[in-house]
């Protein structure tokens, strides 16, 4: 009776579709919502049977059941994703950040990109324009002058820049980027706060900085109408599309209401992170096809431009 009753509540929550290594907050309610409703048939039938004389659970040996089951089976699932992402990233070396900026969106940058990264990066330190800042932490992590910059450089070898404040002259946005430029250190910066979600935003937000962006050079403008005309209820084929500029192209063409967006990628973790980060998008009509492929492999791609036209 259990194991039957068990099997209809996971059935119906659909606890086994999703991948075990992509195992989030989601994955756990379903489990919880599953048990839950198997403990409570249950406890409907222990009803009906103290009445026929046949099938009794007690009350207390539900409820053990229900913190048991719930426990193991959200233990089982963070225990291989984490086990998988240690063997994943056991080997690869860490990189390491600095963040521009004391603000709030400095502390949520460093939050988001530990949640979603792990050991995998390491945030070494965060700027400050002020003077009066240096001998201060933010959550662990120190705080350094604006011209203490290059020793970090030097002294910790950082791969990448973050600015999270653009409240900074452009004399010294310059000098912070051309000694990341003269060490070959890559530059992002925060997205604009009306894209967040609750209060926060994912790593794959984070935007890298052109050379217009950096110097804050004029922007040529475009004909939207014309873009419009030439996209709408169209079939669109995007390569690469979880990399930066793929998913920065994706957000600009979805307002424009394209028929169908092909996206490609051949990174398994990026595209399904995509996929994850566009299903809060309001599509309208447009619907999306994500394929897991190398644009080098002909056979897939040809089938791609047969099936569906681009």
């Amino acid at each position: 009776m259990w194991l039957f009753i068990s099997g209809i509540s996971f059935a119906v929550f659909k606890t086994y579709i999703g991948i075990v290594r992509y195992t989030d907050i989601k994955d756990m309610l379903k489990i919880a919502y599953a048990v839950l409703t198997t403990t409570t048939l249950l406890f409907l039938v222990s009803l009906l049977g103290t009445f026929l004389g046949s099938i009794y659970f007690s009350v207390v040996t539900l409820l053990i059941n229900l913190f048991i089951t719930v426990s193991l089976l959200i233990l089982y699932r963070l225990g291989i994703k984490f086990l998988l992402l240690y063997f994943k990233y056991r080997n690869i070396e860490r990189r390491r950040i600095v963040i521009y900026g004391i603000n709030e969106t400095a502390l949520i940058t460093k939050n988001v990109l530990e949640s979603e990264y792990g050991t995998n990066i390491s945030v070494v330190a965060f700027i400050n324009d002020g003077m009066n800042k240096s001998s201060d932490e933010i959550d662990g992590v120190k705080v350094y002058y604006l011209q203490d910059f290059e020793q970090i450089v030097v002294s910790q070898k950082i791969d990448l820049f973050i600015f999270s404040d653009f409240s900074i002259s452009h004399f010294k946005r310059k000098r912070l980027v051309n000694l990341c430029l003269e060490y070959n250190i890559k530059i992002l910066s925060t997205p604009a706060r009306n894209t967040w979600n609750n209060g926060s935003f994912s790593g794959r937000q984070l935007i890298e900085m052109s050379i217009a962006n950096i110097f804050e050079q004029e922007i040529v403008s475009t004909n939207t109408t014309e873009i419009e005309g030439a996209i709408v209820d169209n079939i669109i084929l995007i390569t690469g599309a979880a990399g930066s500029i793929g998913v920065g192209l994706i957000k600009n063409l979805i307002p424009y209401n394209p028929g169908l967006i092909i996206l490609c990628d051949r990174d398994e973790n990026k595209l399904y992170d995509l996929k994850a980060e566009l299903e809060a998008y309001k599509l309208n009509k447009t619907k999306l096809v994500f394929i897991l492929t190398d644009i080098t492999n002909v056979l897939i791609m040809e089938q791609v431009f047969e099936k569906y036209k681009p």
